[in-house]
């Protein structure tokens, strides 16, 4: 958590190319490093399938997310959420 807070404050306490690209990798790297827990987690569990398990129970979330907070966001944000279900 700590992570993600440095790298969301860090452009607006340094601004210029290096704070963004420093937050970027810092963001992602917190981005990249959850799944990359759990995928091993589940190599250790002794079950042969947990890995593909939870990739498809990730991947139903990444589809499925988007579709249940939509009724949050109200109208202003419905030609986004058209334009993602278009690419999926």
């Amino acid at each position: 958590m700590a992570g993600k807070t440095i790298a969301i404050v860090l452009p607006t306490l340094g601004g210029g190319a290096a704070a963004a690209m420093t937050s970027g990798v810092l963001f992602g790297a917190t981005i990249i490093g959850v799944p990359w827990l759990a995928v091993a987690l589940g190599r250790t569990s002794g079950r042969r399938n947990h890995v593909a398990l939870m990739t498809v129970g990730y991947s139903i979330g990444q589809v499925l997310g988007p579709i249940a907070v939509h009724p949050l966001q109200g109208r202003r944000e419905h030609r986004s959420l058209a334009s993602a279900l278009d690419l999926a």
